[in-house]
């Protein structure tokens, strides 16, 4: 399976954070640490399903503003879960809706 990577590299402003995230698509190895999974897609909002480390029976889902990608909050949490996954779901999909970017899937790891 041919494997596609792509790094984007952000810097947050409000908090003066670099971060980089690298997207694998049909990647065949590698251990990817979220997937998102895109739920709904309106006017108004965007909601992608997150999994921690690939693991699909336990996720959440996290919803941002279309209009406002700052506006954004977790619709359900994932079960004992590291606030780190969760935070990545809401700033991941906050760049999607900034850059107008919404695939049906999507996998990052960060470093």
């Amino acid at each position: 399976m041919e494997q596609y990577v792509k790094i984007k590299e952000r810097r947050k402003v409000e908090d003066n954070l670099l971060v980089k995230i690298i997207e694998t698509m049909n990647a065949s190895g590698g251990k990817i640490m979220l997937t998102l999974e895109l739920l709904e897609l309106t006017e108004e909002y965007v909601q992608y399903k997150f999994y921690p480390e690939g693991k699909k029976d336990n996720f959440g889902i996290v919803q941002v503003n279309r209009k406002n990608f700052k506006d954004r909050f977790i619709v359900k949490e994932a079960v004992d879960v590291s606030d780190m996954y969760r935070g990545m779901a809401m700033v991941r999909v906050g760049m999607l809706v900034q850059d107008g970017e919404f695939p049906e899937t999507s996998a990052c790891a960060w470093y």
